[in-house]
Formats: C-alpha cells, sequence, structure tokens
C-alpha cells in the first residue's frame, strides 16, 4: 500500500464504505428447502437459519474498499489503472465493480446517512 501511495500520490483515492450483508441466495435456499421438507424438527431448524438470515441482514454490515482513480485524460487513466491493478494484485486481489454497484456507490457517497 505504502508503494501504491508513493508512486500515484495525487490522483488517487481509497474510500472504505459499509454495506449491509446480503444473505439471498442462502435466504431462498432454506426457504426452497422449507417448502419440501415434512419433517417437523428438521422444518423447526430451518425456520431458526431463516431468522438468523434475517437477523444478519438487518444487523450487520460488510466493509468495503474502493480505489478511486483521477487523471487528465483516458490514455494516463489506463496506464495508471494497470500499475495499480498490478502493485495491488501482491497484497489482495483488486476486481472491477459492474454498474449496479458502482450505483450502489455513488449514491452512498452522496447520501451518507442512508441506508442502501
Amino acid at each position: 500500500q505504502n508503494k501504491l501511495f508513493r508512486s500515484h500520490q495525487k490522483n488517487i483515492k481509497i474510500i472504505g464504505m459499509n454495506f449491509p450483508v446480503n444473505a439471498a441466495s442462502q435466504r431462498s435456499y432454506f426457504e426452497h428447502k422449507l417448502e419440501k421438507c415434512t419433517n417437523p424438527l428438521h422444518k423447526s431448524f430451518l425456520d431458526d437459519k431463516l431468522n438468523e438470515l434475517e437477523f444478519l441482514e438487518k444487523t450487520r454490515f460488510n466493509r468495503e474498499f474502493y480505489v478511486m482513480i483521477f487523471s487528465k485524460n483516458i490514455s494516463s487513466l489506463d496506464e495508471v489503472r494497470e500499475s495499480v491493478m498490478r502493485i495491488l494484485s501482491g497484497t489482495f486481489t483488486p476486481m472491477p465493480i459492474p454498474i449496479q454497484k458502482k450505483e450502489q456507490i455513488l449514491y452512498k457517497l452522496n447520501n451518507m446517512n442512508s441506508k442502501v
């Protein structure tokens, strides 16, 4: 990280944001299992699991970090992006962000007290 800041001092910003836990896929799996379940004891365990997932979605947050790269033109932006990806790949794996997530990030940045 220090190498990143030394090489790109003015045109990089790292942002940390909290987003609620998304357990939709796990919830849908347990709901599917609950529909097909015939054992009442097993149903109670599945209900408990669903309640846990709902509780997690309401109370827990994931801390996510984003790197914003600024540049004067597109060609230098591509160079800086490649450099940042190369430098950070030793520490952790940077991933591109889908458009929907970018919209959530921009909304959250402009409306700090709102929940996404």
